[in-house]
């Protein structure tokens, strides 16, 4: 029987933030890698470089970005997305533009920027309210 599923080639990792939080984190990461003011590539990562843009209304972001998938070749166009997971996860996550090859390389590369940037969020994420805590643990 043949395969009915679509691939897809979303890649995405949960971060334990509320959406607020994780986009005051993404903003803030943005904020330091950016070199004296310029409206150039950021580096998230070591291979995920974001054109910081206008911001969705929301917490939500939506950032057109370019993957390094390998050591040769132009970067790969693709879309960084931060969204809710949950009340108290959000969701980054990338999508490329056009299918990448070599596949592997690309899930391999896609993975590592994701959990890079799943370390970092939390520890540059505003402080939560002992309030809020505590109504988030009680539901």
């Amino acid at each position: 029987m043949p395969d009915v599923m679509t691939p897809t080639w979303f890649v995405s990792r949960r971060v334990r933030l509320p959406l607020a939080a994780a986009a005051t984190a993404l903003d803030e990461l943005v904020d330091q890698r950016r070199r004296d003011g310029s409206t150039g590539p950021v580096a998230l990562t070591e291979g995920l470089k974001v054109w910081p843009a206008d911001t969705l209304p929301g917490d939500a972001r939506r950032l057109d970005a370019r993957l390094r998938v390998g050591a040769l070749g132009r970067p790969l166009r693709v879309e960084f997305e931060l969204g809710a997971w949950s009340r108290v996860e959000s969701q980054v996550a990338i999508r490329p533009t056009r299918r990448p090859r070599p596949a592997a390389r690309y899930w391999e590369e896609a993975a590592d920027a994701l959990d890079a940037l799943r370390a970092t969020l939390p520890s540059l994420a505003p402080p939560s309210s002992p309030v809020l805590a505590r109504w988030l643990k009680a539901s």
